[in-house]
């Protein structure tokens, strides 16, 4: 079969004993320099060296004070938020990420799942 899809990274993933796909670091860094995730322009030196040092260490954790926003939300709602905060923010082309849960401690998904808007025709 022959890689018809090459741009999707697939080739830069590893193999677990099981035969599933792991994630490599240079399929992160791949990612990263992806136009959406790049710092636009007008981004602050702060976010460019995040976004540096990620390159450098795609699996470096990110500490509460490199980052000005962590938002939750349900699904349904995420193209909504990420409008809104695109419409409010002061940069012309912001950083904004959406990432799925794959894997969550239940106790915090049910704490998650108190929080926001359980009934999509309640937002108004």
């Amino acid at each position: 079969m022959s890689d018809f899809w090459i741009a999707c990274g697939h080739h830069l993933l590893d193999r677990d004993e099981s035969g599933g796909l792991c994630v490599t670091d240079e399929f992160l860094k791949a990612y990263f320099v992806r136009p959406e995730l790049m710092p636009p322009k007008d981004a602050c030196p702060v976010e460019r060296r995040l976004h540096r040092e990620m390159l450098a260490d795609p699996r470096r954790v990110v500490v509460a004070d490199e980052v000005a926003a962590i938002l939750k939300t349900h699904h349904w709602r995420a193209d909504a938020l990420i409008a809104r905060i695109a419409q409010l923010h002061s940069y012309d082309t912001p950083c904004i990420v959406n990432w799925p849960i794959d894997k969550i401690l239940g106790s915090y998904a049910d704490w998650v799942e108190d929080s926001v808007i359980r009934d999509p025709s309640s937002f108004a």
